[in-house]
């Protein structure tokens, strides 16, 4: 028998030769047959044919299976990079209302406070200017306070002073 046949081989040439005893057929039994030593020839091609079509049919298959797993990782790597645009433009969103300047400085629309309403705020915050020394530290820090609670901007605490 060639190298590579398997049973299901020696079934194809059982059915090829007309022998039929069942399911135990035996490589010695089809080698001894009438049908194999008159055309002996004939059935190794036959068989040497069936393991050639059998390698094409796994090669096939283990083909198909690369291109499936390649078009799974291809998904995947897709997927993973919506993901990371959706996170990248939510971090961008984030970091624009960071920056983005205060509505007070901006003004004049409904809902936005002027600077002049912000020197107001400030100012009933903070205890009345003092008239002793000792007192300063108090006042400027009250002031301070103020300043975080209003949410001032840096450029525009030397306006108040």
């Amino acid at each position: 028998m060639p190298e590579h046949s398997d049973p299901g081989d020696i079934v194809g040439v059982k059915e090829l030769t007309g022998e039929d005893d069942g399911d135990r057929i035996s490589e010695t039994k089809v080698l001894t047959s009438k049908e194999y030593l008159e055309y002996a020839q004939f059935v190794k091609d036959f068989i040497i044919s069936t393991v050639e079509n059998r390698k094409k049919q796994e090669e096939s298959r283990k083909q198909e299976k690369k291109i499936r797993g390649e078009e799974i990782r291809r998904e995947e790597r897709r997927i993973e990079r919506e993901h990371e645009l959706k996170f990248a433009t939510i971090r961008a969103t984030r970091n624009d209302e960071n920056r983005s300047p205060l509505p007070s400085m901006t003004s004049s629309g409904d809902g936005d406070v002027s600077l002049n309403k912000l020197i107001k705020g400030v100012n009933i915050l903070t205890i009345p200017v003092p008239r002793k020394i000792e007192s300063w530290n108090l006042f400027f820090n009250s002031l301070e306070r103020a300043y975080k609670h209003k949410k001032v901007p840096k450029n525009s605490k030397q306006k108040f002073y």
